[in-house]
């Protein structure tokens, strides 16, 4: 019940009164999120916005009629994860608008591709290196529950993201 009068408030919220930025600072390093259509996803860090995102790990996106896709984020929850977990949690929120209507949101397999999208970055960006650096982004997120229902189900499904010389 909190979560829908959370995400009503979220969506009716005049966020023309919220600072907003595209780029946010996660354990020392800048990151934004880029939406399939080709778009920077305005970040919104305020005290509302944050705890919206708390309910979720730390993170979530959220599409708002007349607005776009927005992302909440609890820096401060985000910033006492590890870092490779922090990481983890942006990335798996961005995969939600990063892939296409269809894949990324509206489909049963949503969290399944976003998880995914969410490895194959963290390879990319260097964050993942071995079998060692994924049990480490995976430990604190199947620990505090987030990510909407993170389970060992996911992660083994995410570990078939992973390239072979990792797995």
């Amino acid at each position: 019940m909190i979560r829908i009068f959370i995400t009503l408030v979220l969506l009716f919220f005049p966020f023309a009164s919220i600072a907003q930025q595209t780029s946010i600072n996660i354990h020392g390093t800048l990151f934004d999120c880029t939406a399939h259509n080709g778009q920077l996803v305005p970040i919104f860090v305020d005290p509302q916005s944050a705890s919206a995102a708390a309910q979720l790990g730390g993170a979530r996106v959220d599409w708002v009629p007349s607005f776009g896709w927005r992302m909440s984020l609890n820096i401060p929850m985000l910033n006492q994860a590890p870092p490779r977990s922090a990481v983890m949690v942006f990335f798996h929120e961005c995969g939600h608008v990063a892939l296409p209507v269809g894949v990324g949101t509206n489909s049963p397999l949503q969290e399944i591709n976003a998880d995914c999208w969410s490895v194959q970055n963290m390879v990319a960006g260097g964050y993942i290196q071995n079998m060692a650096h994924f049990q480490e982004a995976v430990q604190y997120v199947l620990q505090i529950g987030g990510m909407n229902g993170f389970t060992q189900y996911r992660i083994a499904a995410m570990q078939q993201c992973l390239p072979p010389w990792i797995q």
